[in-house]
């Protein structure tokens, strides 16, 4: 009879020990996140006086495995804290604030921003040497964004679309901005429509030796070709 008991005893504590464990193992591990200050610009709609705001927000770290930044109709930040490099195509959801505070190397691959989706690139505040280097930031349609606050962006091709649909606006506040194009990234497009292209700052090169610049709203900085 004792050594039922015992049996029994031992088998119930096995039964608590492999529930725990499960328990454990089932845990969501929670993404790092950092507290950081940024720095947000926005345009005076009137004089076209461009205002630059340090704001500070607890943002996700992003990581070289993170292939989806964002989810849909959320407002959501994310920062680069340390070097990272992806080899993968990176597709935005919602809108994404991408603060840049460390070398972000996508390699050969693009930033996708599909329909109803906005990206805003900004600088985290008091960094220096840090930049976001990509083959191209792809608006997918009429309602795709992208806003580039500043920082260092370094695309070896279009900031706009890269094929016959449309795009949304695409506004660069600041920072040093070299693409193949801003806006239009094809020579053979048809008709496409953007809502705006509007540069207010920053120091931009393009080569559009094979590559399409369309009207541009230009009120500020310095474009080169």
């Amino acid at each position: 009879m004792k050594t039922t008991k015992s049996v029994i005893i031992r088998m119930g504590i096995m039964l608590v020990i492999a529930a725990l464990l499960v328990g454990a193992l089932a845990v969501t591990v929670s993404a790092e996140t950092q507290t950081l200050s940024y720095v947000e610009r926005t345009v005076n709609p009137s004089t076209k006086a461009v205002t630059a705001t340090t704001k500070s927000v607890t943002a996700t770290v992003v990581t070289a495995s993170d292939t989806v930044l964002g989810e849909a109709g959320k407002e959501t930040y994310y920062v680069v804290s340390s070097e990272t490099t992806i080899d993968k195509y990176v597709t935005v959801n919602g809108t994404v604030h991408l603060i840049i505070g460390a070398k972000y190397d996508l390699g050969t691959k693009n930033i996708t921003v599909p329909e109803g989706a906005t990206l805003h690139i900004h600088e985290a505040s008091g960094v220096s040497g840090a930049s976001l280097n990509l083959n191209a930031i792809n608006l997918k349609s009429e309602s795709s964004n992208v806003y580039i606050h500043g920082g260092t962006v370094n695309a070896t091709g279009p900031i706009g679309t890269t094929g016959v649909n449309g795009f949304g606006d695409v506004v660069i506040y600041g920072g040093t901005i070299t693409a193949k194009n801003i806006g239009v990234g094809a020579t053979d497009f048809g008709d496409v429509t953007a809502n705006l292209v509007g540069i207010y700052g920053g120091n931009i090169t393009v080569n559009t030796d094979t590559y399409l610049v369309p009207a541009i709203g230009m009120t500020g900085g310095d474009i080169k070709t």
